[in-house]
């Protein structure tokens, strides 16, 4: 009996060690074959590349932005220092008009003064004898000489203003050569933060060429826009139209109410002067595409008699044009014979137009910060001053830039 039970405990035993052996052998993993492998390889270096490249271009975000901002900094320096030479060339203009009034003034005496003094001299050398010999002509000289006598107080203040003009003359002169030293340093520094800011741009304009996909595309559709629109309506329209961000009223209204041609801004380049009476600051605190005087506002006649549709600014020769709100580049370049201009979309279906321009720092498609260079201006006429004419379109309509500018 109890060799039956050694037997039977020894074969349950064996059964389970087989079936513990059998159901190891069942679960074990099954050996990759060489196509899994190399899959599971590719998979992985795959991943890596794109951890990569997704790292490459979180870099490349960051250094355009700092370029941006930089490039924001650098602009807002040079119209800082431009702001400051355009207050120097009126100081010293203001200075040349009191010098010319004091001048003529001092020309207006001369002659009056020349012939009471050559009078005076005459009788100080007339000797008294000779009047008893000429009664009549004693008699003239006695009246000469009370009446000078009593011009002497006027006359004596005369020369003390003269002197006093003399003197002032001298004083303007001092200023004037301090002004025009102190505007020679400040110009070296402007020609200096220029030459840093046009190799900003350059980086930026380049790398933005270099990374950006859609740089191409845009410019193409930029330049079909253009060739497609007789006014500078329709170009924004056009440009808006491809983005459908215009109403179906705005778009129908360009066909009800065809806008004529800008002849002033067309003639922008024959402007050399304005009358400064009537020129007006910019609001504080108001971003305008240029650093100057305002010389025509919105709505008012412009150098040719017709209502201006924007801002015309007397800015510094080449002065930095920069975009007075954020948005993205929809044109650049020049349109029918208009000139060199500059498109910037803003929000809520806003078109900022800057023209003026005979050098422009953007590319078509780029995204700009709020007082980004845009390019630069003309050549300066009277007083080295250029005209930058600045417009914003609504819904492809203008309006006033003065109180609108704050809605972006």
């Amino acid at each position: 009996m109890l060799r039956y039970g050694i037997s039977a405990f020894c074969y349950f035993c064996f059964l389970s060690f087989g079936w513990s052996a059998c159901a190891q052998e069942n679960s074990a993993p099954l050996p990759l074959s060489k196509k899994d492998i190399l899959q599971g390889q590719s998979a992985t270096a795959e991943s890596a590349s794109l951890k990569e490249l997704s790292q490459k271009l979180e870099t490349i975000e960051r250094d355009m932005g700092n370029i941006q901002s930089e490039s924001g900094l650098k602009a807002r320096e040079v119209q800082r220092l431009e702001a400051e030479v355009q207050t120097l060339n009126q100081d010293i203009i203001d200075i040349d008009e009191q010098q010319d009034e004091t001048i003529k003034l001092m020309e207006d005496n001369r002659e009056e003064l020349s012939s009471i003094i050559v009078s005076l001299y005459k009788m100080k050398s007339l000797p008294s004898e000779s009047m008893f010999l000429n009664p009549d002509s004693a008699e003239s000289t006695a009246i000469s000489i009370t009446t000078l006598k009593a011009m002497a107080p006027e006359l004596s203040a005369r020369l003390e203003k003269l002197q006093a003009q003399m003197n002032e003359l001298k004083v303007l002169k001092r200023q004037k050569s301090n002004l025009k030293a102190e505007r020679a340093n400040h110009l070296k520094d402007l020609s200096k933060a220029r030459r840093i800011l046009e190799n900003t741009l350059a980086r930026r304009n380049s790398e933005y060429q270099k990374t950006s996909n859609n740089y191409q595309q845009a410019k193409e559709e930029s330049e079909r826009a253009a060739a497609a629109a007789s006014n500078l309506k329709e170009l924004v329209q056009n440009l808006a139209a491809k983005n459908r961000e215009l109403s179906a009223e705005s778009i129908a209204d360009r066909d009800e109410k065809p806008e004529p041609e800008n002849r002033a801004l067309q003639n922008l380049a024959a402007k050399t002067n304005y009358d400064r009476s009537k020129a007006k600051e910019a609001p504080s605190g108001l971003l305008l595409p240029a650093q100057g005087l305002i010389t025509v506002g919105y709505g008012e006649t412009d150098h040719i008699g017709a209502k201006s549709q924007g801002v015309y600014i007397a800015a510094r020769q080449n002065a930095i044009i920069v975009t007075p709100s954020s948005g993205t580049v929809k044109y650049a370049g020049e349109f029918k014979n208009y000139g060199q201009m500059v498109i910037v979309e803003h929000e809520k279906n806003y078109y900022s137009l800057i023209a003026g321009l005979t050098k422009i720092d953007t590319v078509v498609g780029q995204n700009l910060s709020v007082g980004e260079p845009l390019g630069q201006s003309g050549q300066g006429g009277d007083n080295n001053e250029s005209f930058v004419y600045y417009e914003l379109r609504k819904n492809g309509r203008p309006v006033d830039p003065i109180k609108n500018l704050k809605n972006l």
